[in-house]
């Protein structure tokens, strides 16, 4: 009786062990089976970007990653150029099929938030500020400031300023400039060397820049992007005593009025002249970086620009769909977020591919490349590091600007300055008050 209660015992226990142990093995089995699920994202880019070889392999090189170590599959679409095809693309965003967008703001971007498509960054929750811990300053504030792009994460955007050229300030002996007595100086040396100081094919868009630069100079962010209520604003003259004293001074091309920007950007470009004030695109691919450097505008004796001002623009960011990001299962919102990362769309090799859609990479991170990073590299990184507040250009900041540039090739032709910038302010006050009835 004994040994059948002790048998009966022994084999209790052993079914007792049996199926924790087969309960044990089920459990693992079940969380095995989650761990494996593989889910989808699917992410769009500009057609003429996917195209590209570079991008092919960078993608190839995502897919795997995320197969890997994420347990996605991630898929690849295009952003349409068509109209009709363009509404069907914003469905797919709002539906949450596509995941993420890389895309400029315009009309795609537009849309998207219109039609309540996409997430606001700031409404990533607990994660917005890891997600944009690695923008530079001068990328949030560019980003930030207009109701458009609160909704996109800055990846890259372009810049203007006082490009020179090192080996020739190095070979003569110049100081860089970074007051405007110190631009002054270099102006008459590299007169006396028998070099052009700045470049300036001010015929057409060459004189935009120019007067971009000293309006900050002289007025800071506010008064570049500001439109008159009445009157004219107080540095718009003063810009052009600025323009007539450095025309005085020999600082620009000979005949520089009829001169095109593009023979001003050949002429820097072989080193004929030692400086030129450009937007950073008109650069990609153009010049070897290590004999250039770029710098603000040196603000004027009587300007307010704070130190490290400067006209630039956020060209290009990620867009995310605000209903897959709401997906009840938690992976597919980290995911997003890695995305998100400079692991990814913020990676220095994403940016090597498209730094001619925008000349400056959003990520700090680009900037702090070690021995391979070129002269030109730290001198932006320097530069946007440092900003105080960076601005919209002016095509951008005022739709009627213009009409101030060519207000200045009067007064720099004998045009009384008075009374055409207050024109060009009545011009500017009476296409504020249309477009606010429209």
């Amino acid at each position: 009786m004994k040994k059948a209660i002790k048998l009966f015992s022994l084999l209790m226990a052993l079914i007792l062990t049996m199926s924790l142990f087969t309960g044990c093995t089920q459990t693992n089995q079940d969380a095995g089976d989650e761990e494996l699920e593989t889910l989808t994202m699917t992410i769009a880019v500009p057609a003429d970007l996917y195209e590209n070889e570079d991008m092919q392999e960078l993608l190839n090189t995502w897919k795997e990653d995320l197969e890997m170590f994420e347990e996605f599959e991630l898929k690849v679409e295009t952003i349409p150029t068509e109209e009709k095809e363009i509404k069907k693309f914003v469905r797919k965003v709002k539906s949450g099929k596509i995941a993420m967008v890389y895309a400029p703001n315009g009309e795609v971007a537009d849309q998207m938030i219109e039609k309540g498509a996409v997430l606001k960054m700031r409404n990533m929750e607990s994660t917005y500020t890891e997600v944009l811990k690695d923008v530079t300053d001068a990328s949030l504030k560019l980003g930030m400031a207009e109701d458009a792009f609160n909704w996109m994460k800055p990846v890259v955007g372009t810049y203007q300023g006082l490009f020179y050229n090192t080996e020739i300030f190095e070979e003569h002996q110049i100081e860089v400039p970074t007051t405007w007595d110190g631009l002054l100086a270099a102006i008459g040396q590299l007169n006396a060397a028998g070099i052009t100081p700045i470049s300036a094919g001010f015929s057409d868009v060459g004189f935009n820049y120019m007067i971009d630069e000293l309006v900050l100079s002289e007025g800071g962010t506010a008064d570049h992007s500001y439109q008159p209520a009445f009157g004219y604003v107080s540095s718009w003259g003063r810009v052009a005593e600025d323009l007539k004293q450095l025309e005085a001074a020999g600082a620009f091309t000979a005949d520089c009025y009829n001169v095109t920007f593009e023979s001003a950007l050949d002429s820097f470009l072989d080193g004929s002249a030692a400086m030129i004030v450009a937007p950073s695109t008109v650069f990609s691919g153009e010049l070897d970086e290590d004999v250039m450097n770029v710098i603000g505008f040196p603000a004027t004796p009587t300007g307010i620009r704070d130190k490290g001002d400067f006209v630039g623009d956020v060209t290009y960011g990620v867009y995310v769909s605000l209903k897959y990001y709401q997906k009840k299962n938690t992976r597919h919102a980290d995911l997003l977020n890695n995305m998100l990362s400079n692991d990814y769309f913020g990676s220095p090799d994403f940016y090597n591919i498209v730094k001619k859609e925008g000349t400056f990479s959003a990520y700090a991170s680009t900037y702090y490349g070690g021995e391979e990073e070129n002269s030109l590299e730290k001198s932006v990184g320097k530069f946007l590091g440092k900003s105080a507040d960076a601005d919209y250009p002016i095509d951008r900041s005022l739709a009627t600007f213009d009409n101030l540039v060519e207000t200045y090739r009067k007064i720099m032709k004998g045009a009384d300055m008075e009374t055409e910038l207050l024109a060009a302010a009545e011009v500017e006050i009476q296409a504020k008050a249309e477009a606010e009835k429209e």
